[in-house]
């Protein structure tokens, strides 16, 4: 008789669950919903900025299974932003850690982003047959509105227009609470940051008006006018520059002494004038927040390995290098060595242009040319402290043939890595004699050349669409192209695609 083979079927309990998984696969979970920076832009800017995606998955992971909730914290509270927006509003970050229940998640807060507000260029455009700024928005709002005058205005498009005036725009031009709103930003990160015992990282970043927190009247006005907000787009431009410039210098000053790297901004302004709002405001960060003036800031610093530096304003240099002020091109480099200087253990630093304007002329009296080789030149000539520099990186900038030289020269032996990325060579005072199509790629060539004779193991990478592109007139011998990437590569660049 033979006997029939049974499968036995398996039992619910023998079956693969969330609750049988490893707990080093279940925090693999948990990290990969966790939220990131990401690079936004608006149609009110020409700037970039970044923005925290939501953290709505890991808030439903938390929800969805108990097993979930042990990697959470970790992840949901690990980059924070501290917003900086209204002098005297403690910011939501703040409130949080002083809260019983919200001191226990500081331990987890490892990179912060500090925040402000952008500024209103509400000179730009302005309209002519407006009064006063309230009028210049309405009529503004009117060609967003459809309607033709401002008389023409429904009751209820005007009670919008009022307060779209109150709540998006006049809090974001009266110059004068930028200065109040310094003091107070200084206050609030030298009272936040001792809090945070395991911070790593500090970043600067801009809040938008459609961003900002409640309870603010601009939160109440957003929420409650939300599609009409999103649909209206007043030509209004926002700066940046001046704002992330302060908020940096502050930062600076006020940093806990573990912080390991730091993401910063500069502004590059035409005008020299000391008695401009913008030049006043980035004086009181050149002579108030200024780390070699006090030993205690110097210490600060000490632990940082990591900085990338965002430059905005104008492309090009402005003044010259004797100016004694702390306005044009010198005064920011002026405070950048300072500070640079006192990172003496900085082994990674990123240099960016990518929200600089188009070079303006016109902006410093005639002291003014529309390359950044004089400004770049400065401030590596006043750089004492690079001793352990391992990775610079130059990113998007108008360089000239004797820039590279001139700033590696001044490097240490210890560098290991450079990264050129859309940094463009001015070819006017480059002396060859083939045609323009070969002149870029001879002297990119001459670059790497150079670069490897000074540093045999330096691993050069650059942007690969970046070769090619800086002629005179912006034209480029496409089929030269890949021959030309050849005889790079032979050298030892890397490429990114």
């Amino acid at each position: 008789m033979e006997l029939q083979m049974r499968t036995r079927q398996p039992l619910a309990s023998d079956r693969p669950s969330i609750t049988t998984l490893p707990v080093e696969l279940l925090r693999l979970i948990v990290g990969h919903l966790a939220p990131s920076w990401h690079i936004c832009t608006t149609e009110k800017t020409y700037r970039h900025f970044t923005r925290l995606s939501s953290k709505e998955d890991l808030k439903n992971a938390n929800l969805a299974h108990s097993c979930f909730r042990q990697w959470v914290p970790e992840f949901l509270f690990q980059d924070m932003t501290l917003n900086i927006l209204i002098t005297g509003m403690s910011s939501q970050l703040e409130r949080l850690l002083l809260d019983p229940l919200g001191a226990k998640i500081s331990k987890y807060i490892k990179r912060v982003q500090v925040q402000v507000p952008p500024a209103i260029q509400w000179e730009f455009r302005y309209e002519q047959e407006a009064d006063n700024l309230e009028d210049n928005t309405k009529i503004k709002l009117c060609n967003q509105l459809k309607v033709r005058k401002v008389e023409d205005l429904t009751d209820e498009q005007q009670d919008f227009c009022e307060q779209y005036h109150a709540c998006m725009v006049e809090p974001f031009t009266t110059s004068t609470r930028w200065f109040g709103l310094v003091a107070f930003a200084y206050s609030s990160c030298k009272a936040i940051f001792p809090m945070l015992p395991k911070l790593e990282h500090v970043g600067c970043g801009i809040c938008l008006p459609e961003d900002f927190p409640p309870p603010t009247s601009t939160n109440s006005f957003v929420r409650r006018w939300k599609d009409d907000v999103a649909a209206v787009t007043p030509d209004y431009i926002y700066d940046f520059d001046v704002n992330l410039a302060w908020i940096s210098g502050v930062v600076l000053r006020s940093m806990p002494l573990h912080v390991k790297s730091l993401d910063m901004a500069a502004a590059n302004l035409t005008n020299l004038s000391r008695f401009r709002t913008v030049n006043r405001l980035l004086f009181i960060m050149c002579k108030s927040h200024k780390l070699s003036q006090n030993p205690v800031h110097r210490l600060g610093t000490m632990a940082v390995t990591e900085l990338s530096l965002t430059i905005g304003g104008a492309r090009g240099t402005y003044g010259t290098e004797t100016w004694d002020g702390h306005t044009g091109s010198i005064g920011m480099v002026k405070y950048w060595a300072d500070a640079i200087n006192m990172c003496p253990n900085l082994t990674r630093l990123a240099l960016t242009g990518e929200r600089m304007e188009p070079f303006k002329p016109n902006g410093a009296g005639g002291l003014s040319n529309d390359l950044d080789h004089g400004w770049m030149s400065w401030l590596f000539r006043s750089l004492v402290s690079l001793h352990h520099l391992e990775s610079f990186s130059l990113n998007d900038f108008a360089i000239r043939c004797e820039t590279i030289p001139k700033i590696f020269n001044l490097m240490p032996k210890s560098l290991r890595c450079v990264s050129f990325r859309q940094v463009y060579i001015d070819l006017e005072d480059c002396k060859h004699e083939h045609t323009h199509e070969h002149v870029a790629f001879e002297t990119w060539i001459e670059q790497v050349a150079w670069l490897k004779e000074n540093f045999p193991s330096l691993a050069v990478i650059m942007k690969a669409d970046g070769i090619g592109e800086y002629l005179p007139n912006g034209l480029a011998n496409l089929q030269e192209y890949p021959k030309s990437r050849a005889a790079m590569a032979k050298l030892g660049v890397q490429f990114e695609d």
